[in-house]
């Protein structure tokens, strides 16, 4: 008998069995959803993603019902920068529940950073309307979010609130997150999240000794997490120390190989140094993984121009422009270094031209 033959457990039902679950040390059972459902967390914890997906979809197979199993499954392809999947999974979780706010806001970030604007405000829009709904203030925060569009929200993260306020820099928020993490770490001093939450309102407020202390204390509760290293090497090139920048980068690379903006800060820390065959090594791992991005084919342009491959560099720098040929108020500076390019591409052939002659003759 298939999942699809039997009656599948409630949504209450479900959640009761995971609460179950996740306080007991259970054996996988070969036909229970919530069994595949709290290894593939454990899976997720050790940052194997491909166990941990394989985990949710057989708790899928078993109860194609199970909420928390699609967005589990979505949160591990938006890890992996595989949006159109993570899009597809949630709408398959919102056939289920319209009245979850998170899911909204993680519709919103994939369109956001799909470059569908339009299509985010609406998603955004929608958790606004559920948080009234079921009567929770939101306190301006999805305006800001329609406004600004400059969201990095965690839907896993009980502090996500106040992660979402620094990125949006309500300054407010950012002084109360500074009591709440505090007052977290005096009743729980092995709360990574509230270290992670204190380096980042640190880095916002420019006091990056501060933001770098909370960020290693992070790391040495738990040194698993890939977004912490990233923002320490951010920390460490804001202060221009880029030998430790590019240690940390690495090491969120090896905790998490598939986000793009890693690669493209260590291209970028690899540019600072003039060491512009790193940085291209870097930005063509960008591109890999995020085909669309314009900045890194500028870039990459940039850094040929540099190393005197004007061929190599014009054909970036064009295809930049192609990508994203609205953008005219960026286009001007661009323009120019192609022209620049090409110039000297073309005084270099006749260069060669003439001493091809002047040799023959």
């Amino acid at each position: 008998m298939t999942a699809l033959d039997s009656q599948p457990e409630d949504q209450e039902q479900l959640e009761k069995k995971v609460k179950c679950f996740s306080v007991i040390n259970t054996e996988i059972v070969a036909d229970d959803p919530v069994a595949h459902l709290i290894q593939g967390n454990k899976y997720f914890e050790e940052f194997n993603l491909e166990e941990a997906a394989l985990e949710y979809k057989k708790s899928l197979e078993l109860n194609p019902l199970f909420f928390e199993a699609y967005i589990n499954l979505a949160t591990i392809f938006y890890e992996k920068f595989q949006l159109e999947e993570a899009f597809k999974t949630l709408e398959n979780a919102l056939q289920i529940r319209q009245d979850n706010a998170d899911v909204y806001i993680f519709l919103g970030l994939i369109l956001y950073r799909q470059d569908r604007l339009d299509k985010a405000i609406e998603a955004f829009n929608k958790a606004s309307t559920v948080l009234q709904t079921i009567g929770h203030q939101d306190s301006g925060l999805m305006e800001d979010i329609r406004r600004d569009m400059v969201i990095q929200p965690d839907i896993k993260n009980h502090l996500g609130y106040y992660r979402l306020g620094i990125h949006l820099n309500k300054q407010s928020i950012i002084e109360k997150a500074i009591e709440k993490c505090n007052e977290i770490i005096k009743k729980n001093p092995n709360n990574s999240t509230a270290y992670f939450i204190l380096g980042l309102v640190y880095s916002k407020k420019g006091n990056l000794e501060e933001a770098i202390d909370n960020f290693l204390a992070a790391i040495q509760i738990n040194p698993k997490e890939e977004r912490t290293y990233f923002y320490l090497g951010n920390a460490y090139y804001q202060q221009r120390d880029f030998d430790r920048a590019i240690q940390h980068y690495k090491l969120a690379v090896q905790k998490n190989p598939f986000n793009p903006d890693t690669f493209y800060n260590l291209g970028s820390v690899f540019y600072e140094k003039e060491e512009f065959e790193e940085a291209i090594k870097n930005y063509k791992e960008v591109i890999q993984r995020n085909p669309t991005d314009f900045r890194t084919f500028n870039h990459l342009g940039v850094s040929f121009h540099y190393l005197g491959d004007y061929k190599e560099a014009i054909k970036h720098y064009t295809q930049a422009i192609s990508i994203s040929p609205e953008d005219s108020h960026i286009w001007p500076s661009f323009l120019r270094k192609l022209a620049q390019t090409q110039l000297k591409a073309v005084n270099i052939a006749n260069c060669l031209d003439k001493t091809k002659e002047a040799t023959q003759g």
